[in-house]
């Protein structure tokens, strides 16, 4: 089955990181969300899923992603201890199996809502949010190794920098949320997943799931799909598929949240698991918009006169990353000057090539 799986890329180059532009085409998306069982009751020990994330750690299974998972009415074997709390577990997307484990246990008290648990991909660190007593606080867990169980760290203050704004929603009024990192090959933030979107006070929201490939605030968001009628949030990344949470907007707290699954090509990406090889088509310029390709999947975004294409190679069989980098010489004087580029991927066993969004490459 491996080889009906959709490969994203990523392009690990000196050229890549935060960029001004994001071209005019968005991620390709293969077929409308749909409902995934795997990641839902009773697959999952919990009454209702309301949170998601996923990320490859070292000493995964073969072929699967530790993902956590927050909810409601988890199973105590699991550490639940009544209202939200957090679980891990591992992923199989192939099959769409959960397998979940209690390593979280530590991290959920009976006092307070426990969601959001992010993992860093050293596997190690992690950063999860708590609700007790009217107050919202960011807590830190640690753990000496990949199979030790978490546990809380205990931080009087906890100061991260600056903050900064990098996405605003393109919608009047609207919100941005729920942000997924998206990392490079050296583990730098390049961009985010996310939601955008806006709730009126009468009628149906507007709720998309969108990307922003650079960390430009003055860059709308590219935003891809929806599910009519429902509020999105949470969603995990894993190679081409989206993840997320769609729940009724009007009411969240009484309505069955849903977890729906959307294959889509882009780039940069995640790992993946196929049959396929990609290259990286560069060019002077973008096309003022989209132009379909008879019997290619997505549409052309950038300047087909100017462009050439940069063979990033076939998808490893271990975690199906594909990536490439492009020798660029160490000259100040090519400081900041900018390409714009198109992934094209093409299955080697058959079936169309498949153009994924249009991002800009910039030399630091």
């Amino acid at each position: 089955m491996n080889h009906l799986l959709r490969a994203s890329v990523l392009l690990a180059c000196c050229a890549a990181g935060p960029t001004p532009a994001q071209g005019p085409v968005p991620p390709t998306l293969l077929s409308t969300p749909q409902t995934t069982a795997g990641l839902r009751p009773p697959a999952v020990p919990v009454s209702e899923v309301w949170g998601l994330s996923m990320v490859h750690l070292p000493g995964d299974p073969p072929g699967m992603v530790t993902c956590c998972v927050d909810g409601w009415g988890m199973a105590g074997q699991y550490g639940g201890l009544g209202g939200n709390d957090v679980l891990t577990g591992h992923y199989d997307p192939v099959i769409d199996t959960f397998v979940p484990n209690a390593l979280a246990a530590g991290l959920n008290t009976a006092s307070g809502d426990e969601y959001c648990l992010r993992i860093h991909r050293d596997g190690l660190l992690a950063i999860y949010s708590r609700w007790a007593a009217g107050r919202g606080e960011t807590w830190v867990a640690q753990r000496p190794s990949v199979t030790a169980p978490w546990q809380p760290l205990d931080l009087a203050t906890l100061r991260i920098g600056t903050s900064r704004v990098v996405v605003r929603s393109s919608f009047p009024g609207g919100a941005v949320h729920s942000p997924d990192p998206i990392l490079d090959a050296q583990g730098e933030l390049i961009g985010f997943s996310h939601m955008d979107g806006v709730v009126p006070a009468q009628g149906v929201a507007t709720g998309w799931q969108a990307f922003s490939f650079d960390l430009d605030p003055n860059t709308p968001p590219v935003n891809v799909f929806q599910v009519p009628g429902k509020w999105l949030m949470y969603a995990a990344r894993i190679g081409d598929r989206v993840i997320c949470i769609a729940a009724d907007v009007r009411n969240q707290r009484s309505s069955i949240p849903r977890v729906f699954d959307a294959p889509l090509v882009w780039w940069p990406g995640a790992p993946d698991s196929c049959a396929r090889t990609s290259w990286i088509l560069v060019s002077t310029t973008f096309l003022p918009s989209p132009v379909p390709l008879a019997g290619v999947l997505g549409d052309l975004g950038i300047g087909p006169a100017s462009s050439v294409a940069l063979r990033v190679g076939p998808h490893a069989a271990a975690n199906g990353l594909s990536s490439g980098s492009i020798p660029v010489p160490c000259s100040p004087s090519l400081a900041g000057v900018a390409s714009s580029a198109q992934s094209v991927t093409v299955d080697l066993i058959g079936g169309p090539p498949v153009l994924s969004n249009t991002a800009e490459l910039r030399i630091r």
